[in-house]
């Protein structure tokens, strides 16, 4: 995408998400009254998804064996009885 748009919101939007991740969990160990605010943790929990999603787009999926292997078995000849 990066190289085709030549926009810059991936990065923004990546670091934006990493730093509010990190900020809140940060933020919670720090005030330990924050614990039991409910929209807290439930903020943390969308930030933690989103941010196993932005290690995701950046890193790439780990399922790439398993997809080689779905190609191999696509590309096999099928077996006979």
């Amino acid at each position: 995408m990066k190289s085709v748009t030549n926009s810059y919101f991936p990065e923004v939007l990546s670091a934006l998400i990493t730093v509010g991740f990190f900020g809140n969990l940060g933020w919670m160990m720090h005030d330990h009254t924050a614990i039991d605010n409910q929209p807290l943790l439930i903020m943390l929990g969308s930030l933690g998804a989103a941010f196993g999603a932005v290690v995701n787009f950046w890193l790439g999926s780990t399922n790439k064996g398993s997809d080689r292997i779905k190609e191999l078995l696509a590309q096999a000849a099928p077996i006979r009885r």
